[in-house]
């Protein structure tokens, strides 16, 4: 019986990811303009304004380097860690977004980038 056992765990958990992917894309839905999810739904991406330099980034809903500053093209990646354990991506842009939209000078001086 462990066979069965195992894939009904496994089943669980592709269920368990699924829905935690639906309710965080509805939470980052909730909190973007009407313009960033036209963007998103057209590009795959959210146009987010720093506020402490104005700087334009662009937050793809993809993984690893997936912020880009406008005016330069730098490109970078900050996310939360969970001791190993993984966040459904629209969270993480979500959590991306805030940072740079309320937290931009605290990050770019943690990160040392300028």
């Amino acid at each position: 019986m462990e066979p069965l056992d195992s894939a009904t765990s496994r089943l669980r958990e592709v269920l368990r990811r699924r829905r935690a992917y639906r309710r965080a894309r509805k939470l980052l839905l909730e909190h973007l303009t009407p313009e960033q999810r036209a963007c998103l739904a057209e590009r795959g991406y959210i146009v987010v304004r720093g506020n402490s330099s104005g700087d334009e980034y662009q937050v793809y809903m993809r993984a690893g380097m997936n912020v880009v500053r406008v005016r330069d093209g730098t490109r970078f990646c900050f996310a939360p860690s969970l001791a190993g354990r993984s966040m459904p991506r629209p969270d993480i842009v979500l959590g991306q977004a805030l940072t740079l939209r309320h937290r931009e000078k605290w990050l770019l001086r943690k990160t040392g980038w300028r």
